[in-house]
């Protein structure tokens, strides 16, 4: 398949080192999990991947749990870490996602005889269908940063303290923590309200500076999404629009826009626009993989990733 973007290039780079961990880190509502994809029965993993770790829904789902245990990678719902045990809006098994697409690819490049010398690859994925980060926008709120950190469903003072405990854990393992980067897939709620779009940006760079904190660096990688669904209020759609692209030329050495209209199956038909699921509003399973492809071209360019 030709992909319209490639980060393919012929420079020269250093090698991988042999601690380093490159971590990948995905965030956000339904389309961060690949709500409504399926993956077929090749695809799935069923058998934690060899070279590629993440953690365990029910061991941290908790906002007070000790210890990171680091776990070979599968494809059933509880690697993702962000929704309740047994939720649909979460914790499906076997959805197509960027986080279980780009092991996928790391584990093959490795079984293939790993010309890149690739290390372990450490992934944290934390999603949560429908959710926003404005307070006053109840119940579909759980990434405000202002939620009580003493219930386990408040998604932002969680991620701080996993993602804390994730970096420091690698530390203890004698690694050397490289953020690949963090997928910040959630916009979707703040069309909620008026107030919720207005307050985006805001609320966008708090989540960023707050997260960005407890991993230990604010020159790390993040990406954001294009908001292409026409499903939502297109007044309020517009102001998150403004706002992304507000945080990302902010900061545009380590912010960029993921944009669904430069995948392969794009066709520009509203209102699935090749790249949406019947909902038209969750990406399609194509759409996820190209999204981890994406990705996988810039490890094949010799993209590191920041080392923290």
């Amino acid at each position: 398949m030709i992909y319209k973007q490639s980060y393919l290039s012929d420079i020269t780079h250093s090698p991988w080192e042999v601690n380093d961990a490159p971590l990948l880190i995905v965030l956000g509502q339904s389309n961060s999990y690949g709500h409504g994809t399926q993956l077929s029965s090749d695809e799935a993993i069923i058998q934690g991947l060899e070279n590629v770790f993440t953690l365990s829904l029910p061991e941290v789902y908790s906002v007070n749990f000790s210890t990171i245990n680091w776990t070979g990678l599968t494809s059933f719902g509880y690697a993702n870490i962000g929704a309740p045990c047994g939720l649909p809006r979460g914790n499906q098994d076997h959805p197509v996602n960027l986080a279980n697409r780009f092991a996928r690819h790391w584990q093959d490049h490795i079984d293939a005889g790993n010309t890149l010398n690739l290390p372990d690859l450490y992934v944290i994925l934390m999603g949560y269908g429908r959710q926003g980060m404005y307070l006053p926008d109840i119940p579909d709120n759980r990434w405000a940063p202002e939620r009580d950190p003493d219930d386990v469903e408040s998604l932002y003072p969680r991620a701080v303290r996993t993602l804390r405990m994730a970096v420091n854990s690698l530390r203890k393992m004698g690694k050397n923590p490289r953020i690949l980067a963090v997928h910040w897939n959630q916009w979707e709620a703040e069309t909620e309200s008026l107030a919720a779009a207005k307050a985006s940006e805001m609320n966008f760079i708090r989540i960023i500076t707050g997260l960005s904190d407890a991993i230990g660096s604010r020159g790390i990688p993040w990406r954001f999404y294009y908001p292409l669904s026409v499903w939502f209020d297109p007044i309020n759609t517009s102001y998150v629009t403004e706002a992304i692209n507000s945080v990302i030329a902010a900061n545009p050495e380590y912010r960029t826009l993921v944009d669904a209209r430069n995948a392969p199956n794009y066709n520009g038909i509203a209102t699935q626009f090749g790249v949406f699921t019947c909902d038209d509003m969750h990406y399609n399973g194509e759409t996820q993989k190209w999204f981890a492809q994406q990705e996988w071209e810039r490890i094949l360019a010799g993209y590191q990733g920041i080392k923290l």
